[in-house]
């Protein structure tokens, strides 16, 4: 009788969690937490362990990370602690032209966001400044370029103008 008590038991649980499941909102928002949790474990390496590759913006000789998979886009500069000079990060779609957006969230420092389409500059987002930790993620501004893009280079606030990067200015770009 034990048996079936808990046979039982466990036939609902497997119901009541399918009937949860079945809803797409609970359905989104599992998966969704479980992304996260592997996005967090799944950290990219700590900037000192990850190789860099030149690149030219304009006049602008720097040295970037590319970051390609979606994780690595997700967490971006978001461990680092700051850019060193003539140094970036380069967010590679694969030359398919997305229209794709950017923002701040975890981010303990200020960039300028450069968009990169048929190896010319199209726009820049300059001096984005960092949100408060804490912000909700509905709250945090999104920056979307102007047109889809192939890149986004992400450098510290103000190198553009230090540097004279401006749009249309020449890419060209690390061997991916």
């Amino acid at each position: 009788m034990k048996d079936l008590i808990g046979l039982f038991a466990l036939l609902v649980g497997v119901m009541l969690l399918a009937a949860w499941l079945g809803k797409s909102d609970n359905l989104s928002n599992f998966i969704a937490s479980q992304t996260a949790k592997k996005t967090v474990q799944e950290a990219s390496p700590t900037p000192s362990s990850v190789p860099f590759s030149p690149m030219r913006v304009g006049n602008y000789n720097l040295n970037v990370e590319t970051v390609q998979t979606p994780v690595e886009r997700q967490v971006g500069l978001s461990k680092h602690t700051g850019l060193n000079p003539d140094t970036g990060m380069l967010f590679s779609f694969g030359k398919t032209s997305v229209r794709t957006s950017m923002w701040m969230k975890g981010m303990s420092f200020p960039l300028d966001i450069i968009w990169v389409k048929d190896n010319k500059v199209t726009q820049i987002n300059a001096g984005v400044p960092i949100v408060a930790e804490g912000t909700p993620d509905n709250k945090i501004p999104l920056y979307v370029p102007n047109q889809p893009i192939d890149y986004v280079l992400e450098v510290a606030a103000g190198t553009a103008k230090l540097k004279g990067i401006k749009v249309g200015d020449p890419v060209i770009l690390p061997s991916i």
